[in-house]
């Protein structure tokens, strides 16, 4: 088997077909280099570079990549083969194609295109044939001319030239101030992908072609939100891409964001076409395209591989639980405290928290970190801002100067985790996981999970570390917060211990909402905190739990909701429970009710039967266990002793009742009977007395003659919300104490526009010996 040429002979056949115009050869040791435009791809540029060196002919094109077997084919060469070699071309021949002047109505019809638009965008026919295109700088001067002369690629015919003497800029700089309002700003490759975009109205600017693009370029677009580059799907684009994520800067490249056309599709124009010219479909289509962030693409960040312990080799597998707990030093389980409050950030774990842009997770963990400064605690935080912001903030907050902060922007994740655990901090906080620990593909899970796994194995050499993960959530969130909230691949959620959500307070711009989800050392999650940042941004404090501050957010609570639809079921799945509470217009997400039947259950306010498996999920009804719920729920609150409670006689009788009580309208009676039965059973220690069963009888019928309206029990600090299930549930949890005669006093009391008053005198019942029951000694709202 035997070449047909040497590499020099295959060479000088090259030649003659590539452009000489801005060839440029030079002399080597083993040789000659030569350096010309590329004859398979649309530059003016000398990209390809062909080299004799140690007697081989080397052959690459910058923007193509390897071109060896396309330049053989070019001179009708085949690879080395037995086979005999077909004889050449004359290269005098006529090309196939025969170039013809292109006019500007031909190119408009070939892009499906408005001809009459272009020329308004300065485009217009040369008199012997071809279009000049030129290129006006921001201030709409003529900076630069282009021509193209033929369609398709035509041999020995240049379809682009540029004006002689001219510089390059990006295309369309003089449209710039139409789009001032303008969030997203494309870059496409070349002109007509821009022309295309302009007639679907998208704000765009073309780059001049796949090898030309220049740093200072990024100053024309650094004043939009969003920058998308939409290269072509060849090896070109992609070259391009990569050039531009190399050159993009620090201040940027969260904003940058390259766009993958879908499978097939060359460049916008021929999506254009394939979507008949119909701008809203393909605004939509590009939508929802796939998009990647800039810095996925640099060279030096490879795909994150599963980290390995350096001394794996030493290192047993497998060994049973007893010997592991038994090596590890025994640990209580601590937390570090998240702005005064225990529980929610323990050492050892990775806590997830996410929040939408701007949405103040930044804030929250300034403030944190100026908490565990003070208690001495070490810090590192892996930040994405930049210098003068943190500047600004040590002005503030001297604390803040003992932080160990990254000194640079990127580096692999297994580098970021090395140096953490040389620090051996007590708190991590990495603020953003797209910054630190980037996946190529945020919805890809097992990309997902190589990128976390630096992190995640952290845990297992810092086990006295708490790792705080900063990530972003989907732009619509549940009602009540959920694990699917976040946003990506669930190998987010999968891989964190616990998961907190922030989100703003409507109406209240200085009040964040943090909501618990989920958490691996979590029973039940805990309730959801109010925080507030004071006027002048000092201080972040916890004001109390959602159920607290927000009372009217919180009109009703899961809880409260499930035991009426209990109520008016009878007894029903969780499914049966969820349909009904939908049909309701009560939209609470499946983990919001499980959790909620959970402890429903655990408090004794249901009962539930089943195997609670698929084929046999729980069946549940309101509990029939004596009151043994009430005073559950009641067990840990206030001595009601404490409470400023207006002086009473003893003894003191209610006031003969209305007339309009005595054929009152049913209010699920029998249900309102039978608990009431249960709770008078002599065999429950903390059972009801007749005079109590009564009292409770009287109150509900007073709400229900006055359709259940709102009440407020300033001396409790307890409020009853205007529906029939929260009248229900207060005769439940108020039950044996003074304040269900209060309620029925300010019921009685309601003067014509419907306001219930407090009586202005003593009006409290009493057991018939005076004395109170264990359900008078604490009271507080569910």
């Amino acid at each position: 088997m035997t070449r047909p040429y040497t590499p020099a002979e295959l060479l000088e056949r090259i030649l003659p077909h590539l452009d000489k115009r801005k060839m440029r050869v030079r002399a080597t040791k083993d040789g000659k280099q030569v350096m010309a435009r590329c004859p398979f791809h649309d530059d003016d540029e000398p990209s390809l570079s062909l080299t004799l060196r140690n007697g081989k002919l080397l052959a690459h094109c910058f923007a193509c990549g390897s071109v060896y077997d396309r330049l053989l084919a070019l001179v009708d060469k085949q690879p080395a083969t037995a086979r005999p070699i077909a004889p050449r071309r004359n290269r005098q021949q006529p090309a196939t194609a025969q170039a013809q002047p292109l006019t500007l109505a031909a190119l408009a019809n070939a892009k499906r295109l408005d001809a009459e638009k272009l020329i308004a965008w300065h485009v217009r026919e040369l008199p012997d044939g071809g279009i000049e295109i030129p290129y006006r700088n921001a201030d709409g001067d003529l900076h630069t001319i282009q021509y193209r002369f033929t369609l398709e690629k035509v041999n020995g015919v240049a379809r682009f030239k540029w004006r002689s003497g001219d510089t390059r800029i990006l295309y369309g700089l003089w449209r710039l101030p139409e789009w001032g309002d303008a969030d997203t700003l494309y870059l496409c490759e070349g002109t007509s992908d821009t022309w295309t975009l302009w007639h679907a109205d998208l704000p765009a600017l073309g780059i001049p072609n796949a090898t030309t693009w220049k740093s200072e370029w990024w100053r024309e677009v650094e004043g939009f939100e969003r920058i998308v580059l939409i290269a072509d799907a060849d090896d070109a684009g992609a070259g391009l891409a990569q050039k531009l994520a190399e050159t993009c800067p620090d201040s940027l490249r969260e904003r940058v964001q390259v766009l993958q056309l879908p499978d097939g599709v060359k460049d916008a124009n021929e999506l254009w076409q394939q979507l008949d010219a119909d701008a809203e479909r393909f605004r939509a289509a590009l939508a929802s395209s796939h998009i990647l962030a800039i810095w996925q693409l640099l060279k030096q960040l490879p795909d994150c591989q599963i980290a390995r312990n350096e001394s794996e080799a030493d290192l047993p597998l497998l060994a049973p639980l007893s010997e592991l707990l038994t090596s590890d030093a025994e640990r209580e389980l601590e937390y570090v405290p998240l702005l005064g409050v225990d529980g929610l950030i323990a050492r050892g774990t990775i806590t997830l928290l996410g929040a939408h842009p701007k949405a103040g997770k930044t804030t929250l963990l300034i403030h944190a970190s100026r908490e565990w400064l003070q208690q001495n605690l070490r810090v590192v935080y892996l930040s994405e801002d930049s210098r003068p912001v943190w500047r600004e903030r040590v002005k503030r907050f001297p604390e803040l100067n003992t932080l160990t902060l990254n000194a640079i922007p990127r580096a692999h994740p297994e580098n970021w985790a090395r140096a953490i655990r040389e620090q051996e901090p007590d708190i991590v906080i990495v603020d953003t996981i797209r910054r630190f620990m980037p996946a190529k593909d945020e919805n890809d899970s097992a990309l997902v999970a190589a990128a976390l796994a630096p992190f995640v194995d952290l845990t297992q050499h810092l086990p006295r570390t708490a790792i705080v993960l900063v990530h972003h959530t989907k732009k619509s969130l549940s009602s009540e917060g959920e694990i699917t909230d976040i946003a990506g691949s669930h190998a987010f959620t999968a891989e964190a211990d616990a998961i907190l959500l922030l989100a703003p307070v409507k109406e209240q711009k200085r009040q964040r909402v943090l909501t618990p989800i989920a958490g691996r050392l979590w029973n039940l999650s805990p309730e959801p905190l109010v925080l507030e940042l004071s006027e002048d941004a000092s201080e972040y404090r916890v004001l109390g739990t959602a159920g607290e501050v927000l009372p009217e957010s919180h009109a009703q609570s899961t809880r409260e909701k499930i035991l009426h639809a209990l109520r008016v079921l009878g007894q029903a799945t969780r499914t049966e429970i969820e349909e009904h509470l939908r049909a309701s217009g009560e939209k609470i997400p499946e983990r919001t009710i499980r959790d909620a039947l959970l402890r429903l259950y655990e408090d004794g306010k249901v009962e539930r039967e089943g195997k609670g498996t698929r084929a046999e999920p729980h069946v549940y009804r309101v509990a029939n266990s004596g009151n043994l719920a009430i005073w559950q729920s009641l067990n840990t609150l206030p001595d009601c002793q404490n409470s400023a409670l207006p002086e009473t006689a003893a003894n003191e009788p209610l006031s003969a009742l209305p007339d309009l009580f005595a054929n009152r309208t049913p209010l699920v009676w029998d249900l309102v009977d039978d608990w009431l039965q249960r709770a008078s059973n002599p065999e429950d220690p903390f059972h009801l007395e007749p005079t109590e069963l009564e009292a409770i009888r009287v109150m509900l019928a007073y709400a229900e003659a006055r359709n259940f309206p709102p009440l407020t029990l300033t001396e409790y600090g307890y409020t009853i919300h205007g529906d029939m299930a929260s009248w229900l549930t207060a005769a439940e949890q108020l039950a044996g104490t003074p304040a269900i005669a209060l309620a029925t006093r300010m019921l009685h009391a309601l003067d014509a526009s419907g306001t219930p008053h407090a009586p202005t005198h003593n009006t409290l019942l009493h057991n018939g010996d005076a004395s109170r029951t264990p359900s008078q000694l604490s009271l507080e709202e569910a």
